[in-house]
């Protein structure tokens, strides 16, 4: 739970910053269109992030003990199944975090080589 609270609020600092630096070079008159697909871009990326993520989580820990989750929820009071099963999905998660971390790593250098917005949009004199 601790962890809650500074992922929310990278989130948060992260999303203003992302939308400007997404319709930085977009005209005036088509921004009302671009900042929308930049959200539903956001959105299907992160579907696929999770979908992802889940995939890889459940193919490692299938592969540790099939069908771990339900093997943990049929174990009943048998200590050596429960520990076994748990260990398997944890392994998976901690899997499906460390792939998330490096797309996350790959990521950050593609925007930090990629990204320019150096030049400044220039604002019409009837908007002052």
């Amino acid at each position: 739970m601790p962890g809650v609270f500074p992922v929310s609020s990278g989130l948060a600092a992260s999303a203003i910053p992302t939308t400007l630096t997404a319709v930085h070079g977009v005209p005036e008159e088509r921004a009302a269109v671009a900042s929308p697909v930049v959200n539903m871009a956001q959105q299907i990326g992160a579907a696929l992030g999770i979908a992802a993520m889940t995939a890889i989580s459940a193919s490692v820990s299938d592969a540790r003990i099939p069908h771990a989750a339900s093997a943990l929820q049929q174990a009943g009071p048998d200590v050596a199944s429960v520990t076994s099963a748990a260990e398997a999905l944890a392994a998976g998660y901690a899997t499906a975090f460390l792939a998330g971390s490096a797309l996350l790593l790959a990521a950050a250098v593609v925007v930090g080589w990629a990204v320019n917005t150096r030049v400044v949009q220039k604002t019409p004199a009837a908007a002052f």
